[in-house]
């Protein structure tokens, strides 16, 4: 396979030069000890020998060495870093064609229950969806894909996001970068809204016309005041009282400061990898519409979203310093935080209206290049033609995304406007709800732009719903069947209210009931759905209810059927036309020790 040998090779390739990088790093980080060493030891010597312009020159030689070994060790560690990202990456990616998904970010934040399909097809959490698919290192970016995958979309957005994924499918190398670059933050957790909130903010200096003149006036005079101190021109008390007042207006503005520094702290590591995607977009030539659209949001008006990010950064990083004593001192004496406070409230006016859509555009970058990964690991899946309107599905092959391949089994299907319920019979763990399940699950990817798991796909446009799961609870009062019957209302309202067709899963439809009560519902529902702008599979044990079939020609039975051998269940998981002829329950029992009378 094409992509697991890239993927191997790349790790590989990155390992070998982590361990190159590593030597270089500790021989630098030994070059610095090493310069320290010599530096003070001659600062000492030529102390003794009395050379003031000696030891001046070693200090001076020594910070400006010193330096430049810090940039260069940064630099380093920045790539050091980088390729032990890109390691990881390649890592992750051999672990989920692996099926293997421990470790994977699982998304648990966006589950929810009442949403009306996500917890049924395992679109968050362990062994989900999301893990499979999601490569964004932002929080932003993991919430424009989680969004994807749970709301519905336009014809025109699954488009656009189809040609932009596929644009970028064959630069593997681009991907990884661009994902590495957002593994440069390391809080996994944290999201760019604190930085949002404070672009809302009111100035609190830049508008004021004295801390202005103060934070310019005063530094310049403890400069002045504590040279001709030094000189001897002036008493100690001159650039003591320049300083007291730096201190008092320090003070009135250090809460002030203190609430902008509180709101800005979290985004400098954060903006240091927006700054490196943003730099990787802008530097891409593209061709899909929206990857266009995309790039064009980060130049506008004679302003490059990259250049401007990082100033934001360096603000940030300066404000960030305050936390320092030293620094704190410092601040004081030359009033640092008006300066740096002022510099950022200037830069959120002159780039305000720009902020929020720079973010946007990387979040669904992204998203959009999580779902390129996907379709790069995954070349035998296919991008699904989507119409518009309720065009039923037509799909072959088609298999379960999260079913390890050598255990998937696929099958053929088929709705359309003249069959547009199918009732699925089959016996006990013959594969009705994996089915529905695996239906599901790639309409979820078709509607989001991926590639389905099927060798052909059609479908029109639907709002998903799904009944499949439903559980009591002793803290609501809640039982199985009541909660059953809640999603089913739930169902009913989103056919009244919805614009777009539904395609609904029903899973052992009201089998929290007696079979006579059982029948007589689950067949009301399905006459009462026929009328609707709705298409959909229910599944069921109840034999009877597919002779709906014969009142409707809407309906079509489909089923799944087991065999027994040697007092075996043997399963093929194969969906046929027609209803389930099998039936296995009581020789599952007996194998459980339940002696069948």
């Amino acid at each position: 396979m094409k992509a697991e040998k890239t993927f191997r090779i790349n790790k590989e390739k990155t390992g070998v030069q982590i361990k190159q990088l590593s030597i270089k790093s500790r021989s630098l980080s030994t070059a610095r000890v090493v310069l320290f060493t010599l530096a003070l030891v001659g600062v000492v010597y030529f102390a003794n020998e009395k050379e003031p312009y000696i030891i001046t020159g070693i200090i001076l030689l020594f910070l400006s060495t010193f330096l430049i070994l810090v940039k260069y060790h940064n630099q380093i560690n920045f790539k050091l870093n980088h390729l032990r990202f890109l390691h990881t990456i390649n890592k992750d990616e051999l672990s989920r064609l692996n099926h293997n998904f421990e470790g994977l970010y699982e998304g648990l934040e966006f589950r929810d229950e009442d949403h009306p399909f996500s917890s049924d097809l395992d679109i968050f959490g362990d062994n989900s969806l999301f893990q499979l698919i999601n490569r964004s290192g932002t929080y932003g970016g993991r919430e424009k894909l989680a969004d994807w995958f749970l709301s519905p979309s336009s014809y025109q957005a699954i488009q656009s996001r189809q040609e932009a994924i596929k644009e970028l499918v064959p630069d593997i190398s681009y991907r990884q970068n661009l994902q590495a670059n957002a593994m440069h933050f390391k809080n996994a957790s944290a999201n760019i809204d604190t930085c949002l909130h404070w672009l809302e903010d009111k100035d609190i200096l830049s508008k004021d016309k004295v801390f202005r003149s103060l934070g310019i006036l005063l530094p310049i005079s403890n400069i002045i005041s504590l040279s001709l101190f030094l000189t001897g021109m002036v008493s100690y008390l001159i650039p003591t009282l320049s300083y007291g007042i730096s201190l008092v207006i320090f003070g009135m503005v250090n809460k002030k400061i203190g609430d902008t520094f509180k709101k800005t702290g979290e985004s400098v590591d954060l903006l240091s990898s927006y700054h490196l995607t943003i730099r990787l977009i802008e530097e891409r030539a593209v061709n899909s519409s929206l990857l266009l659209q995309l790039k064009e949001k980060f130049v506008s008006d004679q302003i490059h979203a990259s250049i401007e990010i990082a100033r934001l950064k360096k603000i940030f990083t300066a404000l960030e310093t305050r936390s320092n004593l030293i620094y704190l001192m410092v601040d004081i004496f030359l009033l640092l935080d008006i300066y740096w406070v002022i510099k950022a409230e200037n830069w959120r006016k002159r780039n305000r209206t720009y902020t929020s859509k720079w973010f946007n555009a990387i979040h669904q970058m992204e998203a959009i290049n999580s779902l390129a990964s996907f379709s790069y690991a995954n070349p035998d899946y296919l991008f699904p033609e989507i119409s518009e309107g309720k065009e039923g599905i037509s799909t072959k092959q088609l298999g379960h995304p999260l079913i390890p391949f050598n255990e998937r089994v696929k099958n053929d299907f088929e709705l359309d406007n003249s069959k547009e319920i199918g009732i699925v019979t089959g016996s006990n763990m013959s594969g009705k709800s994996t089915f529905l399940r695996t239906i599901g699950v790639n309409l979820v990817l078709a509607f989001c732009g991926a590639p389905v798991c099927s060798t052909s796909f059609k479908t029109g446009i639907f709002s998903l719903f799904s009944s499949m799961r439903t559980h009591d609870s002793l803290k609501d009062h809640v039982s199985s069947f009541y909660a059953e019957l809640k999603r089913l209302r739930t169902l009913i309202k989103l056919l009244e209210n919805n614009s777009i067709p539904v395609f609904f899963l029903l899973d052992e439809i009201l089998k929290g009931t007696n079979s006579k009560d059982r029948h007589n519902g689950a067949r009301s529902l399905i006459l009462q759905v026929l009328e609707e702008n709705c298409m959909g599979l229910v599944s069921t044990h109840d034999l009877e209810l597919s002779e709906i079939e014969n009142e409707d020609s809407r309906i079509l039975n489909l089923s799944f059927n087991s065999t027994i051998e040697n007092n075996e269940v043997i399963f093929d998981y194969n969906l046929t036309q027609g209803v389930c002829s099998s039936f296995n329950a009581t020789q599952l029992m007996g194998k459980m020790g339940i002696k069948i009378r």
